[in-house]
């Protein structure tokens, strides 16, 4: 098999440039960041009223882990956006599974930063109450944090042998890197720092090794193997389906009581809403590495905008996922919606710029691919559209109307991707 390049022109040069190096930034940021984090915010492993009773005394540094988890996780899909790009070599197999795995760590990571949100306001209603639905949530999520968190390390274990079978790094950096997965796993208070700085120590090297290899090629990118693209392709459909089979199956509420009242003590329902929203916003993170790589001249500044938008749309998504498990937890512990409007307080002002980064990566990705002259001004008008109707919060048949419109899109823009000359030269065949 023959892997294509295409070259760039010197002013093309740029683009390549500043992903690498603004990659590369993140993925060492992202395991800083964490160790210090995981010394500032030590889990003391307290019973859920002991935790409640504290947090109520003294909110600021459980609001603030909260957001810095939430920024972490960005920086830690962006350095997976970062390592997928790296790895389409050979060994290309081994980093496709570890942008997978990275992506579902990127959805724990989100998960548990809004769960520290969440116990904030939690912290803030009458104490009864809100230990039941602590365990509640604890009892219909918990299960998922491990394995999602998991995901974490076995990425990095996965990227470094990945970079291993390229040439790109020594063969040290693969046995360093399985070692932060078996760190992670081992009982004690600092396992989970020693499993990051293990992490830092392979990638952070592979890193630096990408970007000394990029560099004396020109800031060439290796061209994406066939099954990468196909499989972009299909999660930007994926997306789209998924997203407007959740709306169909789930109309939502604006008024929480009403949702408590419906759920009652059968939360599973819910339950699936919240699964979804995950699949959803592990989607939306594969869709947004398919077309940020489509993209690569012509253009590439408004992928790169793209990219931010779909980085902080997933995690957005995700966080807003856990909102489907505290319903459900709040039904089922009887202690009404009054969580509701403190934490409607902690996330609205946040939240309201993440919604739009969300509605507008598929604008600026058909913008991009229009740009690069890959496709017409059509799908970029729809777009407009579908991003428009967004901001209304559209529920019901309106909202399944919407994501039909963005299914159009996204199928439209995948199709052009597939069909465009330069990226039918670049397959592996």
């Amino acid at each position: 098999m023959t892997t294509i390049l295409r070259l760039p022109t010197a002013s093309g040069t740029r683009a390549p440039q500043l992903r690498t190096y603004a990659g590369a930034a993140c993925l060492g940021l992202f395991f800083l960041g964490s160790a210090v984090a995981a010394f500032a915010f030590a889990d003391g492993d307290q019973d859920p009223a002991t935790t409640l009773r504290a947090v109520a005394s003294s909110p600021g540094t459980p609001l603030a882990m909260g957001w810095i988890l939430l920024a972490l996780a960005a920086l830690w899909l962006g350095g997976v956006l970062f390592l997928a790009g790296a790895t389409r070599g050979r060994g290309s197999g081994w980093g496709a599974a570890g942008a997978v795995a990275g992506i579902l760590g990127a959805v724990g990571a989100a998960l548990i930063g809004m769960h520290a949100l969440t116990t904030v306001a939690l912290a803030q209603t009458p104490l009864e109450g809100a230990v039941a639905t602590s365990q509640a949530l604890d009892g219909l999520a918990g299960w998922l944090v491990f394995p999602l968190m998991m995901c974490q390390p076995l990425a990095v274990a996965l990227f470094a042998v990945s970079l291993w079978r390229q040439g790109t790094v020594h063969w040290w950096v693969a046995p360093v890197g399985c070692a932060a997965v078996a760190a992670s796993i081992l009982p004690g208070a600092f396992s989970s720092v020693a499993s990051l700085v293990l992490g830092l120590a392979s990638l952070g090297p592979a890193a630096a090794a990408v970007i000394r290899r990029r560099r004396a090629a020109g800031w060439v990118e290796e061209a994406a193997p066939a099954y990468r693209v196909w499989g972009g392709a299909a999660c930007a459909v994926a997306l789209l389906l998924l997203s407007v089979a959740k709306d169909v199956l789930f109309a939502g509420a604006d008024d929480p009581d009403a949702a408590l009242a419906a759920v009652g003590s059968h939360p599973e329902s819910l339950v699936s809403e919240g699964l979804m929203a995950l699949g959803v916003a592990a989607l939306f993170a594969g869709t947004t590495a398919f077309f940020a790589g489509s993209v690569r001249e012509r253009g590439s500044g408004l992928a790169a905008a793209g990219t931010v938008f779909g980085v902080v749309g997933s995690l957005s998504i995700a966080s807003m996922g856990l909102l489907d498990f505290l319903t459900a937890a709040l039904g089922m512990s009887g202690a009404g919606s009054g969580v509701f409007v403190p934490l409607g307080g902690i996330l609205f002002p946040a939240f309201m710029p993440l919604f739009l980064a969300e509605n507008l990566m598929l604008v600026a990705f058909a913008a991009a691919l229009w740009r690069a002259r890959m496709t017409t001004w059509v799908p970029f008008a729809l777009s407009l559209v579908f991003g428009a109707v967004a901001q209304v919060h559209p529920v019901g048949p309106v909202a399944v109307a919407q994501m039909v419109l963005g299914l159009v899109v996204a199928a439209w823009l995948a199709s052009a991707v597939l069909r465009s000359p330069g990226q039918r030269r670049s397959l592996i065949v």
